[in-house]
């Protein structure tokens, strides 16, 4: 075979003339990240066309390691463990970090990839190193990015802001250190975009909401350091597995005599482009004997993501901050149907789209069924007012009628409910 740095005729990877620190960094790197279309070194591009299938040119490194002192190649060793996710990389890191001192360029180098590893995934053993880089102006560019990530996910937003302002002013001034690459115009103005973008993260998690993993034991490992803080943040526990539609029990309609005793509801939903709509705010008057007895009104936080939560936003006349902070939908059904108990769901197109609004919603809560039955209004005023013309049944239509006034909020359409349905039991005799 042949030298993968000089291309003479060797025993191994590297003949005894290329078996230097230097060649190995460069025959290193270009082995881990092999770009058959960006490699400059001929003999790698060669080798790799020899290799049998299944084989890549990353598999090989640790028959070039092996040609080394073993602590020579400790910082390679390193690297090779974090690619390939080995699980001792951390032990390893450790152990390097603790014989070198950071102000080397591969130390730095090897404590970015530790705190990569633990982004995410440890919000406690990076804060001593985080606050090292901080205490001792550690200048790696990627390296300062880990650092203000991980201040800004624990709720150390001061911190976070202060780095970046650092971070900004060395940029300003041409002075900003990569520890990969050149440092050249493009990456500077790279650099202020990231360093912007690290801004406005960092602002979002102090005023809007706090970085909140995906997992519920991540969750609950970042909550510990919130409560230090007095940061409030959203439930730890992970939504439970919507119902699939078909699965989901057909609403029953009311059939017996115009109860005395209901619950007068309403869903508002924001826009969507396809039929299927989510629920922004929900609400609820309890009714006996004519008088309302409670009332129940929630924000939901809408699932289908930031542009369904922006749009409801829009439509509802409210700040996206009340919706970002509202309760998921399955504590806030858990709540209404609390309030609501046994009692007859009263509305306008109670089985029409205000039922699909609330049976998608008890869907993503978890729900198979909605055990309450429900009376549909319009259906009512059809069966109570003889004389009206059928053709021009609607909500709006009636309220205009009866001269019920509503607004947009929930709460509010949900009583212009009620005194429909009072106006329509009243004429009904």
């Amino acid at each position: 075979m042949r030298c993968l740095n000089c291309g003479r005729e060797s025993e191994g990877l590297l003949c005894p003339a290329c078996q230097t620190v230097e060649s190995l960094a460069g025959v290193f790197d270009a082995l881990i990240y092999f770009n058959p279309e960006k490699c400059e070194n001929p003999h790698i591009i060669d080798y790799a066309a020899t290799l049998p299938e299944g084989i890549s040119l990353r598999d090989v490194i640790p028959q070039l390691l092996a040609l080394f002192p073993v602590k020579v190649v400790e910082y390679f060793a390193c690297l090779y463990a974090k690619v390939i996710r080995n699980p001792q990389f951390e032990e390893m890191a450790l152990a390097y970090l603790s014989a070198h001192d950071l102000a080397e360029e591969n130390s730095q180098r090897i404590l970015q990839k530790l705190l990569e590893h633990y982004l995410r995934n440890d919000f406690i053993k990076p804060r001593k190193w985080c606050d090292l880089v901080r205490e001792r102006n550690l200048a790696g560019a990627e390296l300062i990015t880990l650092v203000i990530q991980n201040y800004s996910m624990t709720g150390e937003y001061a911190l976070a802001e202060e780095m970046i302002q650092t971070a900004q002013d060395a940029c300003r001034k041409g002075e900003a250190h990569f520890l990969y690459g050149i440092e050249d115009q493009e990456r500077m103005d790279g650099r202020m975009k990231q360093l912007e973008k690290l801004k406005d993260d960092n602002e979002r998690y102090r005023t809007v909401k706090p970085y909140w993993p995906s997992t519920e034991e991540r969750r609950r490992a970042v909550a510990l350091l919130y409560d230090e803080k007095g940061i409030s943040y959203p439930r730890i526990e992970s939504r439970p597995q919507k119902v699939a539609e078909y699965d989901f029990k057909p609403l029953v309609e009311y059939d017996g005599t115009p109860p005395d005793s209901y619950c007068a509801f309403w869903c508002a939903a924001g826009f969507s482009v396809v039929a299927a709509k989510c629920i922004y705010e929900i609400a609820a008057v309890k009714v006996r004997s004519g008088n309302i007895q409670g009332c129940f009104q929630s924000y939901v936080r809408v699932w289908d993501g930031i542009a369904a939560r922006k749009a409801a936003a829009k439509d509802g006349g409210i700040s996206l901050e009340a919706l970002e902070g509202a309760d998921d939908v399955d504590i806030v059904m858990k709540h209404f149907f609390e309030f609501v108990g046994n009692d007859v769901l009263v509305s306008t197109d109670a089985l029409g789209e205000q039922g699909k609004l609330i049976s998608r919603a008890a869907r993503y809560a978890g729900m198979e069924k909605i055990k309450n039955p429900f009376l549909d209004l319009l259906d009512l005023a059809e069966d109570t007012l003889s004389d009206l013309d059928l053709a021009k049944v609607s909500r709006e239509y009636l309220l205009k009628q009866f001269n019920i006034p509503e607004r947009t909020n929930a709460l509010s359409k949900a009583h212009a409910n009620q005194h429909l349905y009072q106006k329509l039991l009243t004429m009904g005799g």
